[in-house]
């Protein structure tokens, strides 16, 4: 089987761009802590999710709980193509309060996971 690994590489630029998308009304901000596998660095991001059911770049300073992750495992949510609470219950995503992990697993959630035409 052979299979392509989606990686984003600029999270802001990403949440922008696909501002478009519906996610269930919520207000809520997440901050993202994640090492980049590529540049062995640390570093942090936020996503705002609004009442009117859409995602945008969000303030750090303003998070309401954090999530540490490999930026490949932050991709994966963000591409829709893995699930917030599996990858919690494996240990491969850490939250600040596993409280959030229910409604972060519903709002990462897409019914469309990435797909390619490419031929190999």
């Amino acid at each position: 089987a052979v299979g392509t690994m989606y990686k984003v590489v600029n999270l802001k630029e990403f949440i922008r761009a696909t501002g478009h998308r519906k996610f269930i009304p919520c207000k809520l901000t997440v901050r993202f802590d994640y090492e980049s596998e590529l540049y062995h660095t640390e570093n942090r991001f936020a996503i705002a999710f609004g009442a009117d059911g859409h995602w945008s770049v969000g303030n750090i300073e303003d998070a309401e709980v954090t999530v540490s992750c490999k930026l490949s495992d932050l991709s994966s949510l963000l591409m829709g193509s893995a699930e917030l609470a599996a990858l919690a219950r494996m240990g491969v995503v850490t939250l600040s309060d596993d409280s959030y992990t229910d409604i972060l697993d519903t709002l990462l959630h897409s019914k469309q996971k990435p797909w390619t035409n490419t031929d190999y």
